[in-house]
């Protein structure tokens, strides 16, 4: 895969010059004169003429009445390395929360999280991820989630949220949550709430335990999860469409593989 000489040489052609991707990117969103790019880089008018040069010569611009602009080959390049760029971005910013986060199922870039928050747990509040779920609970009128676990903090939140006025509440809890609840008799009481109220939806889904905690809320996405079963949660928050889309499709294909809970779980 690394090992064609070519290739290898336009990626290092590439990679060298931060001013010869400024160029390649800009002519990359339309056709440019040559004065419009040399507003876009501090290159000299010799520098700028090398640049488009090279360009041309790998095939990757051409000259046209209306400016420089990108050949179908010089458009896949010049995408490819943008998103190149977006997604090491990303993982820079995203840090630690790559050990949890399930990037093999998502069906998006890496670089869509590049802006999100990330919520990470504090000295004086190691369930912080959970605390910023549960106020999200209480502040949206259309909350979808898929829950890993349980914390009474949320199930409150979900209680609180659903005595207000057209709210839509859904949760999906893997099998093993209500096997947590039934050794919790204050939970056991709050989850018969929940199963009491008119606003909120409670499902079981006894497949395969989802790798993430996933709650949307309106137009926000909380993701949570843990490196590892004995720390402290994380998470992530983004208000981008493309993971609110990938949320809205997970929570979906989660819930039809589930059954709704319509009676009490625990028995007497």
């Amino acid at each position: 895969m690394y090992s064609d000489p070519a290739t290898l040489d336009d990626v290092r052609f590439l990679v060298r010059s931060p001013n010869r991707l400024v160029v390649f990117d800009a002519i990359r969103t339309g056709p440019r004169e040559r004065n419009e790019l040399r507003g876009v880089t501090d290159s000299s008018r010799v520098t700028l003429a090398r640049i488009l040069g090279d360009l041309e010569e790998r095939g990757w611009i051409a000259r046209g009445e209306d400016g420089y602009r990108s050949t179908p080959a010089g458009t896949v390049v010049a995408e490819e390395v943008a998103r190149l760029f977006s997604n090491v971005e990303a993982a820079a910013a995203l840090d630690g929360t790559l050990g949890w986060l399930p990037t093999d199922r998502f069906d998006f870039e890496l670089s869509r999280l590049g802006d999100a928050t990330v919520i990470t747990p504090t000295d004086r509040d190691l369930t912080r991820p959970i605390t910023w779920t549960a106020r999200r609970v209480r502040e949206s009128r259309d909350v979808r989630n898929v829950a890993t676990g349980i914390s009474a903090e949320v199930v409150d939140a979900y209680l609180d949220a659903a005595e207000e006025p057209d709210r839509s509440l859904v949760t999906v809890m893997h099998g093993r949550v209500f096997g947590l609840v039934e050794d919790d008799a204050d939970l056991r009481g709050k989850v018969r709430e929940m199963l009491d109220a008119d606003a909120i939806d409670v499902y079981r889904y006894d497949g395969e335990q989802p790798p993430v905690m996933s709650t949307v809320c309106d137009d926000l996405v909380v993701l949570c999860g843990r490196p590892d079963p004995r720390s402290t949660p994380e998470g992530v928050e983004t208000d981008d469409d493309a993971v609110r889309e990938w949320a809205v499709s997970y929570f979906e294909s989660v819930r039809a593989e589930a059954d709704p809970v319509e009676s009490d779980p625990f028995g007497e």
